[in-house]
């Protein structure tokens, strides 16, 4: 039988395989998804899968690239010095945005792996540094205390998210005292 072809409005088998894998890890702890499962899920076949992707971990690696929201930084630094709103509710309004959000939560919870876990903290690790232009060879040593144990909470918060039963609001997650503290704490760490 020939292969059918594309339509233009049709999800690629990349994102079928993709959107596979996270309706997957959210339901299933990372070390039991199999290139057989993920691919019945996209309604592929296994040679679809290694024409796209290596190994499991290739897919994994490029699902965390495709999601990891490069301008949050940005976003909630701005929106927290000019006091307006919410920065995270106003961010995760867009549906797209709050998909990616809950995507980058299912990373830090419990059907993580502590390879994808140790992909994400760097990655986010990656973007602040790069956001607040840190040089971590010319950092100050409280300074690397305070963004060390910033980024450690914010990815704690996270595992939480993804975790909670009640799935809490993340406006409760990020607007107490706490949250606006460790906030500015991390901006404060640009001016250092």
């Amino acid at each position: 039988m020939p292969r059918p072809k594309y339509q233009q409005d049709d999800e690629t088998a990349k994102e079928k395989l993709i959107k596979a894998f996270w309706d997957s890890i959210e339901e299933a702890p990372y070390h039991k998804l199999t290139v057989l499962g993920i691919s019945a899920r996209a309604g592929l076949n296994r040679n679809s899968f290694y024409y796209h992707y290596e190994s499991m971990d290739d897919l994994a690696v490029k699902a965390v690239e495709e999601t990891l929201m490069r301008d949050l930084p940005g976003i909630l630094v701005s929106q927290f010095n000019l006091g307006e709103g919410d920065a995270v509710d106003s961010l995760l309004a867009d549906r797209s945005m709050r998909e990616r959000f809950d995507r980058v939560c299912l990373l830090a919870g419990k059907n993580s792996s502590p390879e994808l876990q140790e992909m994400l903290k760097t990655a986010i690790a990656d973007n602040w540094k790069g956001f607040l232009s840190i040089d971590m060879e010319t950092f100050s040593y409280e300074g690397r205390l305070v963004l060390e144990f910033c980024l450690g909470g914010v990815f704690s918060l996270l595992g939480l998210k993804a975790d909670a039963e009640a799935n809490p609001p993340i406006r409760d997650m990020f607007s107490t005292d706490f949250g606006k503290t460790v906030m500015g704490a991390i901006i404060r760490l640009a001016g250092e």
